[in-house]
């Protein structure tokens, strides 16, 4: 799937939520991208966009895999970046964390 961006959403019976267990999210959209001619930058910006459109609003949370995190930033486009040993790599996990959620509500 090289050069193809894949997105499965979190409560699809395919994804199993203990696979994240250092994510405070109950949905996200998982999205798989590998190309190597795209930067970290516009991968997380193509998923957020793909976010938007399916849940009608923007993430605030994108959870990456350890290996693909350089620490550079800690957020892109105000999506807070987080290293995750369960995300695999070339996968974005995002959402909008549990804690923010309830801050929303208050």
């Amino acid at each position: 799937m090289m050069g193809e961006a894949k997105s499965l959403l979190a409560s699809s019976p395919h994804v199993s939520s203990h696979l994240f267990s250092e994510v405070k999210m109950k949905e996200g959209l998982l999205w798989f991208d590998n190309d190597p001619q795209r930067n970290m930058a516009d991968k997380i910006k193509r998923a957020a966009t793909r976010y938007q459109t399916r849940f009608g609003r923007r993430p605030t949370t994108c959870y990456i895999s350890s290996a693909d995190f350089d620490g550079q930033t800690d957020q892109i486009g105000g999506i807070h970046l987080k290293p995750a040993t369960d995300v695999r790599r070339h996968h974005f996990w995002l959402g909008e964390e549990q804690d923010s959620l309830k801050a929303k509500a208050a």
